[in-house]
């Protein structure tokens, strides 16, 4: 899911947090990994935010969340921890 260098300037071309939200109430998904996100700064938030807004979005929810960090492989049919690695 698309998750990252928003701006409400561009809200018709990228996916604003807050309905990232709704997005995934609506898909009921099992398991959520976020794109477009920690890379390169486009938009006027910190570089982190994205992850930080979709990772306490996410508590309590029934899907899980996966955050790697960039390059980190993603083992969708295995269960694998990951950090709040942009905390640090």
């Amino acid at each position: 899911m698309e998750n990252g260098q928003y701006d409400k300037d561009w809200k018709d071309i990228h996916t604003m947090p807050e309905e990232l939200v709704k997005e995934l109430e609506t898909l009921q998904p099992k398991k959520v990994l976020t794109y477009h996100n920690s890379k390169f700064t486009l938009g006027k938030h910190a570089w982190y935010e994205p992850l930080e807004l979709i990772y306490k979005a996410s508590q309590g929810k029934p899907y899980k969340l996966l955050t790697p960090k960039i390059g980190e492989k993603v083992q969708l049919d295995h269960e694998q921890t990951f950090s709040t690695w942009w905390r640090k």
